[in-house]
C-alpha cells in the first residue's frame, strides 16, 4: 500500500486523467488534496498512517 501523499496524490491523478474525469470534477478533486496537503504539512505528516488525526 502506498503511503507516501505525493506519490498517492500522483497515482490518483494518473487514474482520474486515465478515466477522463471532467474538468470540473478533476478540479474539485485537486482543490480537496491540496487542502489535505496543507493540513498534512501543518501537521508535519508526509506520510498516511492510523496514528492521523489523533
Amino acid at each position: 500500500m502506498v503511503t507516501d501523499f505525493k506519490t498517492l496524490v500522483s497515482l490518483c491523478e494518473d487514474e482520474l486523467n486515465s478515466r477522463e474525469y471532467a474538468a470540473i470534477h478533476l478540479g474539485r478533486i485537486k482543490a480537496e488534496w491540496e487542502n489535505l496537503a496543507n493540513w498534512m504539512e501543518l501537521q508535519n505528516y508526509t506520510t498516511f498512517s492510523e496514528s492521523m488525526g489523533l
